[in-house]
């Protein structure tokens, strides 16, 4: 059985990256493979991880007896924001490497907020029906 900490440390390893920095499902290998090689795979893939991660983690919030986040969840979450967002922002990236980045941290926002809503029943979903709701392209 899967728990807030097995999810909590796979969202570090997506924040920090694997030890090859070959995961093609993996954030900061992404980003490692953009910076050093100039090519990585889809965006989407990353995205897919996190989507069950982050489903997956709003399940046991929800079927949780005593509410809270541990701080070294938040921290993770808030590793991938930050990793999306230095890279945004960087001049380093064309426009529409910086806009898939952009993207990719709405996204982990809004799943975010809806885990901490705490009434939403699929983060997947929920992210796809305000992605076209608000025409994010």
């Amino acid at each position: 059985m899967t728990t807030i900490a097995d999810i909590t440390r796979r969202l570090q390893t997506q924040a920090q990256g694997t030890e090859k920095a070959d995961c093609h499902g993996n954030l900061a290998d992404y980003i490692w493979m953009l910076k050093h090689q100039g090519v990585a795979s889809a965006m989407d893939g990353v995205w897919e991880a996190l989507s069950q991660d982050f489903d997956e983690l709003n399940h046991l919030m929800k079927t949780r007896e005593e509410p809270g986040f541990e701080r070294s969840l938040i921290y993770a979450v808030n590793g991938l924001l930050t990793a999306c967002l230095n890279e945004a922002t960087s001049s380093r990236f064309d426009d529409s490497l910086r806009n898939q980045l952009c993207r990719l941290t709405w996204r982990i926002v809004t799943a975010w907020d809806a885990i901490l809503a705490g009434d939403i029943d699929s983060i997947e979903e929920h992210v796809k029906t305000e992605e076209s709701a608000r025409m994010v392209v």
